[in-house]
C-alpha cells in the first residue's frame, strides 16, 4: 500500500506541472532463429555433441536431422544450445562426405526460423588401421580398427579374417595369457571408458570389459604380472590394470599425450613416447616417479644431413616406435632430433632413424640416420641383434644392427644393413603415373603402401607388416636379414576395403616422401595432429608451432606467416616444398589431399554430458575447479567472442569471409627466445587460432611459448603441460583481451568453458 501511494503522488505531481511521461522504452521482440553449428564437421564413427548458435532460445527444442532423426537439446541460454548427434553408418560407403540440414522445433511441432548445414565425414566406412599385436603362438594377428568399432584377426598361415566387435573406437592392442593359460587380446579405446578383453581363437566367447578413463591411445600388457599399462592423453598419465582383479589399481605419471610404451625386461621401468611434449618419459613402476629425457645440444647425429648441426639441438621429435634390449638400452624411431636456430639456417630439418636411448642414465646417447624415410614402427629380435624399422613415408622396412646401435658412433655409422620395400597390390590406385616413381632420387612405388606396424613371429624368421595405406598385412621372409636380405613372402587383404578413391588418394599424398627430403605433411601433423615446434618455415625465420589440421578447412588463410587462400592453393605450395619440386605435385595429388585434409575432424568433446551440456563443475588437468557456464558469460562478456577474435562456432574469426585474414597483435607470446640473434626476433600480427577441440591441443600461441620454455642447456622444456592454462598466465596476456583483469576465480571458469567446447 505505502508503494502504491507513493506512485499515485508522484502520477499527480506530473499533471500538476503538465510535463509528459518520460518515454517507455521500446524493446524490440528477439525473433528465435538458428544462425549456426559448431563444429560445421563432424565424423560420423561415433557420437557427436555440438553447439547450437541463435536467438530467442527455449527450453524443450528439439533438433531435427533432415527429414529423419530427432535429438534432444539442452538451453545454455538463449543464444546457444546443444545437443548429440548420434552415430550414422548408413552412409553409402563411397560417399566421403555428406550435407545435413539441422532446423529447431518447439514441442508444438513449430519449426523455428533458420536452417543450417552440417557436414558429416563418412569415417565409419574409411578404416585406418594403426595398431598390430600378435598371439605367442604366432596364429593370430590382431588389428584394432577405431572407424569400424572392431578387431580384425587375421588367421594364419591361411590368412582368413574376423571382424570381432570392441567397444567405441578401438586404438590400442596387447595380447595377455591368463593364469590359466588362455590367450585374450587386450583392446583400449579412444571413446569408450573400456579396456576389452576378447578371445581370438574363440571370438564366440563373452567379451569382458574393465572400467577405465576413455580417450586412451594404447596399451601394453606385462604378461609377468598380469598387468596393462594404459596410455591416456586426456588425463596425460598411464593407468595400471590389474587383468586378473579386473580393475584400474594405480597411474602413472607421464609427459604430454602419451602413446607408444615399452616395459624394461624385469618390469621395473616404463619407458613412455609422449607424443604431444615430444619427449621420453622414463617411469619407475614401483615408486610412480617420472624424468624426462631429450637429446640435448652436442649429442652425436650419425649420418644424413643434419649431422653437422647436432650443436643447435633444441629437443625431440615425436618417437613412433619402442624397443627395450637386453643391453639396456632403448631404441626410440622417429624423425631424429629437433633442431633449432643455427647460424646456417637450415630449417625443419627431418633426418629419420633410431634414437640410443639410456634409460638409466636419463640420456640420448646418439641418433642414427637410416638414410631416408621417417622411422615408425619396430620390432627387435634380441636372438640375432637385429632392430626392424618401418617407414611410413617411403614404404620400406629397414634392417640395422641392435648390436652396432648400441656400441658406439663409429660401429653406428655402419648399422643399416638393408631395406626391402612393401608394394601395393597391383589394383591399388597411384597417386601420380608409375614412371614418375623410382627416377631422379625420388621414392618408389611402395610410397602408397605405408609400413607403420611390426611384429616378429615362427621364431624371428617371419617380420609382420601392417601397411596403413593399403589396408593389408604383409608377411616378409627375414631368415637373412642380418646379411640385408628381405623378401615379401605374401599379403593379407582386410576384410573392409577402401571405396573413396579421391580421399585414398590424398591420404597416400600426405602419407608419403616421394621426393625423399624426409619431409611429409604426417612429419609435421602426425596424423592431423599438433606436431610440435620447428625452425622455420618461412619468413620471418623463428620457432614456429606446426599446428594440428582438425576442422582446418573453416580457418584459412593458411600457412602462415604465408597467407595461402584455400586447401587447394596449400596442398599446391606445401607438396612442393616439401619434395623440393621433385617432381611438381600433380592436379591428382592437390586434389585428393585438399578432401582429406579437409575431412580431419575436431575431436568430439569428453567432459560434456549426455546431451553436450557442459557440467556445473569440471576439474581442471592442474586440479583446480572451474564452472563452464560461468566461464561462457564471461567469454561472451569480455569481448573473447567479438567477431575478428574468438566468435562461435569455430572459435575464430577465420571461419567466415567476412572477418577472415583479420591478423592482429594481442601480445601473446609469438616468440620463443632461444638463441635470439640467430631468429628474426619480431612477433607481429598473427590470426586468432580457433579454440575448438582446445582441451587436447599441446602447445598453443603459434610460436608454442604457451606450454614450451627455455631451459639454461639450451634445449625447450614444458613449462606448462595444461597450455591453456599457460595462455592464461602468459607475460603478454595483458594485450590478449581482458584476461588479466579476471579474478583466479574467473580464470577458472573461462578455462573449464574452453575444456568443453
Amino acid at each position: 500500500m505505502k508503494r502504491a501511494g507513493l506512485g499515485l503522488l508522484a502520477g499527480l505531481a506530473l499533471l500538476a506541472c503538465k510535463k509528459e511521461p518520460p518515454p517507455v522504452p521500446v524493446v524490440a521482440a528477439v525473433t528465435a532463429q538458428l544462425r549456426d553449428v559448431g563444429p560445421r564437421l563432424i565424423s560420423n564413427e561415433t557420437a557427436y555433441p555440438v553447439f547450437l548458435y541463435g536467438d530467442g532460445f527455449t527450453a524443450g527444442l528439439t533438433l531435427q536431422l533432415g527429414g529423419g532423426v530427432a535429438v534432444p537439446t539442452v538451453m545454455l541460454d538463449a543464444q546457444h544450445l546443444t545437443a548429440v548427434i548420434p552415430p550414422d553408418g548408413a552412409m553409402p560407403p563411397g560417399l566421403h562426405e555428406k550435407s545435413v540440414e539441422l532446423t529447431l522445433r518447439k514441442a508444438d511441432g513449430t519449426v523455428l526460423p533458420g536452417r543450417v548445414k552440417l557436414a558429416v565425414a563418412n569415417d565409419a566406412h574409411y578404416p585406418k588401421p594403426v595398431n598390430l599385436a600378435v598371439t605367442p603362438d604366432g596364429r593370430h594377428v590382431l588389428v584394432p580398427v577405431q572407424q569400424l568399432d572392431v578387431l580384425w584377426v587375421f588367421a594364419r598361415p591361411g590368412g582368413t579374417v574376423q571382424s570381432i566387435p570392441m567397444a567405441d573406437g578401438p586404438t590400442g592392442v596387447g595380447v595377455w595369457v591368463d593364469p590359466q593359460g588362455v590367450t585374450w587380446a587386450v583392446v583400449a579405446h579412444e571413446y569408450s571408458p573400456t579396456l576389452r578383453l576378447v578371445r581370438p581363437d574363440a571370438p564366440e566367447v563373452a567379451a569382458v570389459d574393465i572400467p577405465v578413463t576413455g580417450n586412451a591411445s594404447d596399451v601394453l600388457v606385462d604378461g609377468k604380472t598380469h598387468r596393462a599399462y594404459v596410455g591416456n592423453h586426456r588425463i596425460n598419465a598411464v593407468e595400471v590394470v590389474d587383468l586378473v582383479a579386473r580393475k584400474v589399481v594405480g597411474r602413472l605419471p607421464s609427459g604430454v599425450h602419451p602413446r607408444a610404451m615399452v616395459l624394461s625386461p624385469d618390469g621395473s621401468s616404463l619407458v613412455v613416447a609422449n607424443t604431444g611434449s615430444e619427449d621420453l618419459s622414463v617411469v619407475d613402476v614401483a615408486k610412480a616417479a617420472e624424468a624426462r629425457v631429450i637429446p640435448k645440444p652436442g649429442m652425436p647425429i650419425v649420418g644424413g644431413h643434419t649431422e653437422k648441426l647436432s650443436a643447435f639441438i633444441m629437443g625431440g621429435k615425436r618417437t613412433r616406435g619402442l624397443a627395450w634390449s637386453r643391453s639396456g638400452m632403448v631404441f626410440a624411431s622417429g624423425m631424429g632430433p629437433n633442431l633449432g636456430p643455427n647460424p646456417a639456417r637450415e630449417e625443419v630439418t627431418m633426418n629419420g632413424g633410431v634414437s640410443v636411448v639410456d634409460p638409466k642414465a636419463g640420456k640420448v646417447l646418439r641418433h642414427v640416420s637410416m638414410g631416408g624415410g621417417l622411422g615408425d614402427g619396430v620390432a627387435l629380435d634380441e636372438a640375432r641383434g637385429l632392430l626392424f624399422v618401418a617407414s611410413v613415408s617411403t614404404g620400406q622396412v629397414m634392417v640395422l644392427d641392435a648390436r652396432a646401435l648400441a656400441s658406439d658412433d663409429a660401429k653406428a655409422a655402419k648399422a643399416l644393413l638393408g631395406k626391402v620395400e612393401i608394394l601395393p597390390p597391383a589394383d591399388v590406385p597411384l597417386f601420380r603415373p608409375a614412371e614418375d616413381f623410382g627416377v631422379n632420387g625420388r621414392a618408389g612405388v611402395a610410397a602408397h603402401s605405408g609400413p607403420r606396424a611390426l611384429a616378429l613371429v615362427d621364431g624371428g624368421k617371419v617380420l609382420l607388416v601392417l601397411n596403413r595405406l593399403t589396408r593389408t598385412i604383409s608377411e616378409v621372409d627375414v631368415q637373412k636379414a642380418n646379411k640385408g636380405v628381405m623378401t615379401v613372402a605374401r599379403t593379407h587383404r582386410a576384410p573392409t576395403g577402401v571405396t573413396q578413391k579421391d580421399r585414398w588418394l590424398g591420404e597416400m599424398v600426405y602419407y608419403s616422401d616421394i621426393g625423399n627430403t624426409g619431409m611429409s605433411c604426417d612429419a609435421c601433423h602426425p596424423d592431423g595432429t599438433t606436431g610440435g615446434v620447428l625452425f622455420t618455415k618461412g619468413s620471418p625465420m623463428q620457432i614456429y608451432r606446426s599446428s594440428h589440421m582438425r576442422g582446418i578447412r573453416e580457418s584459412a588463410p593458411y600457412f602462415t606467416p604465408q597467407r595461402t587462400p584455400s586447401l587447394m592453393t596449400t596442398s599446391t605450395f606445401v607438396l612442393a616444398r616439401n619434395r623440393f619440386q621433385n617432381p611438381e605435385p600433380a592436379k591428382t595429388e592437390i586434389h585428393g589431399l585438399s578432401i582429406f585434409t579437409g575431412l580431419f575432424v575436431v575431436p568430439p568433446n569428453p567432459y560434456v554430458g549426455a546431451h553436450g551440456e557442459p557440467p556445473p563443475t569440471l576439474e581442471l588437468p592442474d586440479g583446480k575447479t572451474g564452472r563452464p557456464k560461468q566461464g561462457l558469460i564471461l567469454f561472451e562478456g569480455k569481448g573473447c567472442s567479438t567477431k575478428e577474435c574468438h566468435p562461435g562456432p569455430h572459435m575464430s574469426g577465420d571461419q567466415d569471409p567476412s572477418t577472415r585474414g583479420k591478423f592482429l597483435d594481442v601480445g601473446s607470446g609469438q616468440f620463443l627466445p632461444l638463441r635470439p640473434a640467430m631468429q628474426d626476433a619480431r612477433e607481429g600480427t598473427w590470426p586468432p587460432a580457433p579454440l575448438l577441440g582446445a582441451w587436447d591441443l599441446f602447445p598453443l600461441f603459434n610460436s608454442g611459448s604457451a606450454g614450451y620454455g627455455v631451459a639454461e642447456d639450451g634445449t625447450l622444456k614444458v613449462t606448462h603441460s595444461f597450455a591453456l592454462r599457460a595462455v592464461m598466465e602468459h607475460p603478454g596476456a595483458a594485450r590478449h583481451g581482458a584476461i588479466k583483469t579476471l579474478t583466479p576465480t574467473e580464470q577458472n571458469d573461462l578455462l573449464a568453458y574452453l575444456m568443453t567446447l
